[in-house]
């Protein structure tokens, strides 16, 4: 069949949302519930933290790696097609990482969920961008991220509980039943869709060249979290793959068939909502990133009530995706400006208050402010992607969005790291310096700074002493909590900025009507 149109039955089209929704939720709930799980893996399995650290990068780096090459394949071979292979693979490893017996073959199975996810994600965002069209894929894309955004707070609890009353493997044995679910009416109602103009040819080289460049640049933003950003196999991870997404750029150029044709970023909105995904959900993974934190290590929240208090932020985008959905065929560009902005003032609201303020006054009016600003953006933006390519990118357009945003996530976190820790430091050191110490003492303390607001004083100080370079950390860390929220602020921002220059009506348009070049 070739790419679905307005001719498309209704229940066909009700059918691929059911399934585009439990196909990305699939995906959402297992990479939340495993920050809950790790624990619970590292004893069983008697894994050290640095194998611990690569079950969860080993997820990363293959899905955002491949996540362009997952929406190009989606266009070439059939969406449909690669969703199906896409669960199939997932739930495949999923099972081999519930029976992994140690940490080897546990990151061996997570690396080729990561893959599976690489096919589902974007090819769940593509069938919809393929069977709806103006009003009604602004409303189908808002359920969609409507859906996906309560899946992430669905997905810790799921894990804590199955975790507690079973074992972690059932977070992995539970896909197996879930693909299977989302298989059987992908098949039976769910109509297939590509481009035809393109179908069976695949650019190879170009696909090898953007995976790999993807991939070093992924390994860096990993590996920079923990070594820096000056370690030499970071430097090495990022020159590697600017160089080869470089040979990627001049390859599509030149080649009669491209991967990723050039010319969609001529697109004023193809290319500036993108650059907007890039700066806004690079400020929420960083500014979340920290939240918990501040809750948990300064504020004393045990991590179940840390997850709680973040809720406001995830019930927001969930409950205002749909109808925001529906609105951005009309109001998208009024709704990228205004959203966020309402992001960047939440992140304004978190800096103010000092140490163990009431969380009803100092956490939660910046977290509505983010939530209610990312209810405004998440579906209108997906939506400005796929209005403004031709129809039968839309593949490889959700997949472009899709990398862009993990990687983004990927970039934020780790430059905030970085900025935290110089923060940190820049508060902490003269702190010490009014603290009467020992030489010893006082280089033994501020060696802990790695740490942050975890970070415990020497332990030949006398309790005095400890408690006035705890008091120390903890100032610190506030400062440096502050300067990352701030930092994130000015990140929203700049994405309101760029959704300025967007084009009058975007989200509207017409998929096969040519939008205004740059």
């Amino acid at each position: 069949m070739a790419d679905a149109d307005d001719t498309l039955p209704q229940g066909a089209r009700r059918w691929t949302l059911v399934v585009t929704v439990l196909a990305s939720s699939l995906v959402i709930i297992d990479v939340t519930a495993m920050n809950v799980i790790v624990p619970d893996i590292q004893a069983d399995l008697g894994a050290t933290i640095g194998e611990m650290q690569w079950v969860i990068a080993a997820y990363t780096l293959f899905l955002s790696s491949v996540m362009l090459t997952g929406g190009a394949l989606a266009d070439r071979y059939g969406r449909r097609r690669l969703l199906g292979l896409g669960t199939v693979l997932f739930a495949t490893a999923s099972l081999a990482a519930g029976l992994a017996p140690g940490a080897v073959s546990l990151i061996v199975a997570r690396a080729f969920q990561g893959l599976g996810g690489a096919l589902l994600v974007p090819g769940s965002l593509s069938l919809l961008g393929a069977a709806y069209s103006g009003e009604d894929r602004g409303r189908a894309i808002g359920v969609w991220s409507g859906a996906s955004a309560l899946m992430a707070v669905i997905g810790p609890v799921a894990g804590g509980i199955l975790a507690d009353l079973a074992s972690w493997r059932w977070l992995f044995f539970i896909n197996v039943p879930l693909g299977i679910l989302i298989l059987v009416p992908l098949i039976l109602r769910v109509p297939e869709s590509r481009d035809e103009e393109s179908a069976g040819r695949l650019d190879l080289t170009g696909a090898a060249l953007a995976t790999s460049g993807l991939a070093g640049i992924t390994f860096g933003l990993i590996h920079a979290g923990s070594a820096g950003w000056l370690d030499p196999v970071v430097l090495g991870a990022f020159v590697a793959g600017i160089l080869i997404l470089g040979a990627f750029i001049t390859h599509e150029k030149h080649t009669a068939h491209p991967m990723l044709p050039l010319r969609l970023f001529r697109h004023r909105d193809f290319s500036l909502s993108n650059l907007l995904t890039f700066f806004v959900y690079a400020a929420l993974a960083a500014g979340m990133f920290f939240i918990p934190m501040r809750l948990i290590l300064l504020e004393g929240y045990r991590p179940a009530y840390a997850g709680l208090a973040m809720l406001p932020v995830v019930l927001m985008i969930g409950l205002l995706s749909p109808g925001m959905g529906t609105l951005s065929a009309r109001y998208g560009r009024i709704q990228l400006i205004a959203g966020p902005i309402l992001v960047a003032i939440g992140y304004g609201l978190l800096v103010l208050p000092g140490m163990h303020p009431s969380y009803w006054t100092g956490h939660l009016p910046g977290l509505l402010a983010i939530g209610l600003g990312m209810g405004l953006v998440a579906a209108p933006v997906a939506n400005v992607v796929l209005s403004s390519v031709p129809k039968r990118h839309v593949g490889l357009a959700s997949g472009v969005n899709n990398a862009v945003s993990r990687v983004s996530a990927l970039f934020a976190i780790a430059l905030s790291g970085t900025i935290a820790l110089g923060a940190f430091g820049h508060f902490l050191a003269p702190a010490l310096d009014d603290i009467a110490l020992e030489q010893e003492e006082r280089e033994t303390a501020w060696q802990e700074r790695v740490d942050l607001a975890d970070a415990e004083p020497p332990q030949a100080l006398d309790p005095h002493e400890a408690g006035q370079v705890t008091m120390a950390y903890d100032r610190a860390f506030l400062f440096a909590y502050r300067v990352v929220q701030g930092t994130m602020g000015a990140f929203a921002a700049t994405g309101a900025a760029i959704a300025l220059f967007l084009s009058r009506g975007s989200a509207r348009r017409h998929p096969e009507t040519p939008t205004p070049a740059m």
